[in-house]
This record gives structure tokens, sequence and C-alpha cells, in this order.
């Protein structure tokens, strides 16, 4: 799935460029200064969390529950729903530089994956990808 998104990426930035997938991410995305609602390829889309896939959108992040064996830290079981509340903010950061999206398959709507970013800190020119989950499904 992440190697169409790089593709339709890439196309953007012309041929020729030699660049890593997740540097292509980045630059595409650091051009938007907010990210859109809802973009995507041919095959998948993604767009704002709605309050209604709080619950279906907390199972993917939960199947990455491997990682509190790395930090120590328990996993969050309101993690999505204080995403869509109040945001996973830096200090003295700011909501709407934070965003929560549901990474979906075209055609179907299926929800697959979530995406959730922060930009402007702490500088105007960084972008965070703070989680980026697929279900262990796909």
């Amino acid at each position: 799935m992440f190697n169409n998104i790089c593709v339709f990426l890439c196309k953007r930035l012309g041929e020729g460029v030699s660049l890593s997938k997740r540097e292509v991410f980045i630059r595409i995305i650091m051009s938007i200064k907010i990210i859109p609602i809802m973009w995507g390829t041919k095959k998948r889309l993604i767009k704002d969390l709605v309050e209604q896939e709080i619950h279906t959108v907390q199972k993917i992040f939960e199947q990455g529950s491997y990682v509190s064996q790395w930090d120590g830290r328990g996993v969050d079981k309101k993690y999505v729903y204080r995403c869509f509340t109040d945001g996973d903010l830096p200090p003295n950061g700011i909501k709407d530089n934070d965003k929560i999206q549901t990474i979906r398959i075209q055609g179907n709507n299926d929800v697959v994956g979530l995406l959730t970013t922060y930009q402007d800190y702490p500088n105007p020119k960084t972008m965070y990808i703070t989680n980026l989950y697929i279900d262990l499904e796909y």
C-alpha cells in the first residue's frame, strides 16, 4: 500500500527524481501547509477520522501493543479518542496543527490504517509522522 502512495507522490515530483520513499512522502506533505481533509491515490484514500470510526481505528492502533515492550508504557486504550477530541500535542501545541486520519481501500471504503501527524513544531518547517499503523490483515 505504501508503495502505491509513494509512486503517486514520485509522479508529482517528476521524472528522474532519486529519493527514498520516506523522503518523497515528507517532501509532498511538507509542501502542503495544512494536510487536506481527504487525499490519496487510485487505490487508497486518506481522510480525517470521524467520530463513528474511533472504535475501529482504536483496534488498529492496539495491534501495535508490542511497542509497549520497547518503551515500557502500557497500551493507551483511549489514544484514538484523545487524538480526535484533544489532539496528541507537543508542549504548547496547537490542535489545528494535529491531524488524525484513516487510511482506506478505494472502492470498498474499508478502514485499513491510521496516520497521525503534527505540523509546525518545533519550527514551521517541521512535520512529524506521529503514528502510521496498517491493519495486520493488510
